[in-house]
């Protein structure tokens, strides 16, 4: 407040100390007396007063010897000459001298000049400028709001009339000829200064004055040159100022304009003209945005400011809905940032009873309508991205429910591809958060337990008959898609614009499922092992060898997940509980875990071969016995119990298959080998060479 009160003050002494210099008298006023006394005790401050140091980046110096020493190498010298009254010293000592002396006529020539170390004070605008503290939201709209090209304007205009004002007076006061002044004898001094800024405006433009005097011609010919370059700098600036005020309504003009003459080349009907100018508009207003994008910026940001700000925009919708609260916070967090926003008109339908769903959609800001046919008579089947209501169109539809904000609907979709059972159109300008089955499915991999939080959610939110229905429409799309049964006909489906977007759609997701297939088709076939099993009976010099290639046992399925070790084991499985990341390797044939997600480096495993018993307690506990040790262990859920102990239980008993079956291959091998031997033997005898090869292979259906 100190500092902004000085800087008032240095702003008033700017201005009425050259007019004071130039057309005031020589008497001492009550203000110098006042501002002398201000300045001064603004030195003893400064002595006091923590300063920045002088390397870059340092903290403020609060040392009061380095604080003294830093202002004496700085303004002090500045400022005391400014403080000091040397008019006022100069009365004192002439009161001394006889009245009517020569000694009078000099001191009040030079009472004038001893003023002049007061516009010394001019210069501390800057020391305060740079220590003056603005509070960072003034400072930003000062400077990057709309308004601040009309504060630049009001500053420019205003430095522009202080430069006259200092033209003016050094004019009367030191330029200005007797001839010129004897023209303004007994005139006010109100009157000269208006005549001599009037001169001084005048010189600076450019235009023609009576002079009189050799310094009066050179000091225009400066006037003029100075001034020539003061206007292209002011008039520049005031140009560009002014355009850039109205450049966001000289951009929306523009855009309007392109648009008028574009919908008029394609010559859509007039209803459709009034729409996609009512978008335009309400984008606009709402949003200040020409092309749709409502936050542009974001992407340009770091991850962290990013989740900020979109976190902040839908913290209302978040708050309402409640199927986020019983999730984590980094799951909200991904599908948050993984929100589509979507703009709807008034009248236009977010989704169509009868489509299959594929979208969930949340209601960030206005009003949307669930409605329903009365009496349906066909089933639409066109899309809601395009389609609206048009006024000269009456539909028999009835109301059923309200959404406001925060409100949410079409969550079936992200567990099931099923058909919707409703109509929801916006009846307000409405904008909608839409989260995909895609992205939903990526995130909540990730997550089970929260996706285990929102399945349930969705599930007991609705009758169990209209999900076992909606399960069956579910199968049945999915065998279609997939080119199970009947397909219906792409091209008798509609005749809308949205028919390619449609075909388009169902083809992509057929080649994902395609791709999909043929990837894990791929895979069970490399996990398919073909081993061979062969013998060979060489007879030389009457010495029978068996030679053979043993199969290798099944290889299992790779499994990897949380899983809660149990330290040893209790009555009621009481305990220290840790949570370790369980796997299964196939290639090691090793089942153990690690601290972190690297099975690389397990802390403790076992071989598969040696895993003699898996044991389930009841839904989540089981245990896993070894010839060498056992663990206790507890699933993250009852699916992921069951997946764990069906697995290791399946592999343990196809591998005692294996065994059973390598031992009596091998037992079979060797009763034909003893057998072959006796009946090539006389061949040996004879000298007949044998020649005979048996070979036997089995196949591996371990899946």
């Amino acid at each position: 407040m100190w500092q902004l009160g000085t800087l008032i003050l240095i702003i008033y002494q700017s201005i009425v100390l050259p007019y004071s210099l130039a057309f005031g008298g020589s008497g001492n006023t009550v203000i110098d007396t006042v501002t002398n006394v201000i300045f001064g005790l603004d030195i003893v401050i400064q002595f006091n007063t923590p300063v920045a140091g002088l390397d870059e980046g340092t903290e403020y110096v609060t040392d009061r010897w380095e604080i003294a020493r830093i202002y004496c190498r700085g303004w002090l010298f500045f400022d005391v000459l400014a403080c000091i009254p040397f008019d006022s010293l100069l009365l004192w000592i002439n009161q001394y001298d006889a009245p009517g002396s020569g000694n009078n006529l000099n001191v009040l020539g030079l009472l004038k000049a001893m003023r002049i170390p007061r516009l010394l004070r001019i210069i501390r605008v800057l020391r305060v400028l740079k220590i003056l503290k603005i509070n960072p939201e003034i400072r930003r709209w000062l400077q990057y709001s709309r308004h601040a090209n009309l504060l630049r304007l009001v500053r420019l205009v205003a430095s522009f009339l202080i430069i006259n004002h200092y033209v003016a007076c050094i004019w009367y006061g030191a330029i200005e000829s007797d001839e010129l002044k004897s023209q303004d004898e007994n005139k006010s001094t109100v009157h000269l200064y208006i005549s001599s800024f009037y001169t001084s405006l005048l010189m600076i433009m450019g235009q023609n004055i009576t002079l009189y005097t050799d310094p009066e011609y050179v000091f225009s010919v400066a006037a003029m040159l100075f001034g020539s370059v003061l206007q292209a700098v002011v008039f520049g600036n005031v140009a560009m100022l002014i355009a850039n005020y109205y450049e966001n309504q000289s951009s929306h003009q523009k855009k309007m304009e392109w648009l008028f003459a574009s919908m008029s080349r394609m010559k859509l009907p007039l209803d459709l003209q009034n729409r996609i100018n009512d978008y335009y508009q309400a984008m606009w207003e709402r949003h200040g945005t020409l092309d749709g994008a409502v936050t542009a910026f974001i992407p340009e940001l770091s991850r962290n400011l990013a989740y900020e700000v979109e976190l902040f925009l839908r913290m209302d919708m978040i708050n309402r809905a409640p199927i986020f609260q019983s999730c984590s916070a980094k799951v909200v967090q991904e599908l948050v940032m993984e929100l589509e926003l979507q703009v709807f008109m008034p009248g236009d339908y977010v989704v169509v009873r009868g489509e299959v769903g594929n979208d969930m959609y949340f209601v960030q800001n206005g009003i949307c309508e669930v409605t329903k046919e009365v009496n349906p008579q066909t089933t639409q089947s066109f899309s809601p991205s395009v389609q609206a209501v048009p006024p000269d169109v009456v539909i028999n539809e009835v109301v059923l429910k309200t959404l406001g904000q925060g409100d949410y609907f079409g969550e079936i979709a992200l567990l099931m591809n099923c058909k919707r059972t409703a109509n929801v159109r916006a009846q307000v300008f409405s904008e909608l958060c839409a989260l995909t089955r895609d992205v939903f499915e990526n995130i909540s991999l990730r997550y089970l337990e929260d996706r285990n939080i929102i399945e349930k959610f969705i599930m007991d939110k609705y009758d169990p008959s209209m999900l076992q229905a909606a399960m069956k429409q579910s199968q049945e799309l999915s065998m279609r898609t997939l080119g199970v049964g009947p397909r219906p006909s792409i091209l008798k489906r509609s005749t809308t614009p949205a028919l390619d977007t449609d075909a388009i759609e169902i083809l992509r997701r057929i080649e994902e499922r395609i791709h999909k297939l043929e990837q894990r088709i791929e895979k069970d076939g490399e996990e398919r092992r073909t081993r061979a099993f062969a013998r060979e009976m060489v007879d030389s010099e009457d010495v029978f060898r068996l030679q053979s290639t043993p199969p290798q046992p099944p290889l299992p399925p790779e499994i990897e997940g949380y899983l809660k070790k149990l330290k040893r084991k209790t009555s009621n499985f009481t305990g220290g509980w840790n949570k370790r990341w369980f796997f299964v390797d196939p290639k090691r044939r090793e089942f153990g875990y690690a601290k972190n997600k690297s099975p690389t480096a397990p802390r403790s495993s076992i071989y598969l071969n040696d895993i003699t018993a898996v044991v389930q307690f009841d839904q989540t506990h089981f245990q896993v016995e070894s010839r060498t040790r056992t663990f206790f262990l507890c699933g993250e859920s009852k699916a992921s119990t069951s997946c764990w102990v069906k697995s290791l239980e399946e592999y343990r008993k196809k591998l005692v298959e294996y065994e059973k079956d390598v031992a009596k291959r091998a037992a079979s091998a060797t009763h034909v080998a003893h057998g072959e031997h006796r009946a090539r033997a006389p061949n040996a005898a004879s000298g007949i060479p044998g020649h005979g090869y048996v070979m036997e292979a089995w196949v591996d259906d371990f899946d």
